[in-house]
């Protein structure tokens, strides 16, 4: 029976880390096979980012029934491209220090080979991991070079990343960002990291705000006092981004920012 929700307790569970900049530990790099793409039909089967060889019988049988998927002819296409149906690719997992050691292990896979619907047959891949290598170590990489990655990657190394969410509010690695510590920009976090307008806004919820609700910030949007809603909850999302705000998740607490 469907009753009224207003007053309905409700818990939010964490799911990661907050976005932003980390310098982030290098921790594994784990190679993954035949990993499963998604398509039509695939949705709430539980099979989609696993490996085939993990999948139960009936999984595999549903997977392999599954036709071929083709991409849209572009401008200089003669025939219709195959979609990957599976890939093998290189995970590469890391460990943020300043956030109790959190292991992110989304976001940076890299394929290797992209497999077609029949399971055998290939249809290219590697040149998004050999871009990644050139991108994060400044090492040129290319098609065609043999090597190991322990010739780039070592446990342990230090490198920037930038966390994101995806459409389901999970922490995941921005692939682009991925670079080496020292060839990355000095990372700016804390009150230097804020604009102005940010800078006004925490310096009032310090005099002001400090341990009362979160959601009382709500207050602030639509007041004018800096500037629009858009651009008041642009500056909030800052200051949530590089300072800490709360010690309990319930309450406001500007005391280490």
């Amino acid at each position: 029976m469907s009753n009224s929700a207003w007053d309905e307790q409700i818990v939010i569970k964490g799911s990661g880390i907050a976005e932003g900049t980390y310098v982030a530990q290098l921790t594994e790099i784990i190679r993954e096979n035949k990993i499963v793409q998604n398509r039509n039909g695939f949705g709430g089967k539980q099979i989609v980012q696993k490996e085939y060889d993990s999948l139960t019988a009936d999984q595999k049988a549903f997977v392999d029934s599954a036709p071929a998927e083709y991409w849209p002819l572009g401008p200089k296409d003669k025939s219709p491209r195959e979609k990957a149906a599976f890939v093998d690719q290189y995970r590469f997992v890391f460990k943020v220090p300043d956030q109790n050691n959190y292991e992110i292990k989304s976001g940076a896979e890299f394929p290797i080979n992209l497999w077609g619907a029949d399971g055998t047959t290939r249809i290219g891949g590697g040149k998004s991991l050999t871009d990644f290598i050139t991108r994060a170590t400044g090492i040129p990489v290319e098609v065609g070079d043999e090597f190991k990655l322990s010739d780039f990657f070592k446990p342990n190394d230090e490198f920037v990343i930038s966390v994101i969410k995806d459409k389901g509010g999970y922490s995941r690695i921005d692939p682009k960002s991925i670079v080496k510590k020292e060839l990355a920009k000095p990372v700016v976090k804390g009150v230097d990291a804020l604009s102005e307008r940010a800078k006004n806004l925490l310096a009032y919820l310090k005099a002001n705000f400090q341990g009362r609700p979160k959601r009382d910030i709500l207050e602030l949007y639509g007041s004018g006092q800096f500037g629009s809603y858009q651009e008041t909850t642009a500056a909030w999302q800052e200051i949530m981004k590089n300072v800490k705000y709360t010690s309990d998740g319930k309450t406001l607490d500007f005391s280490e920012a």
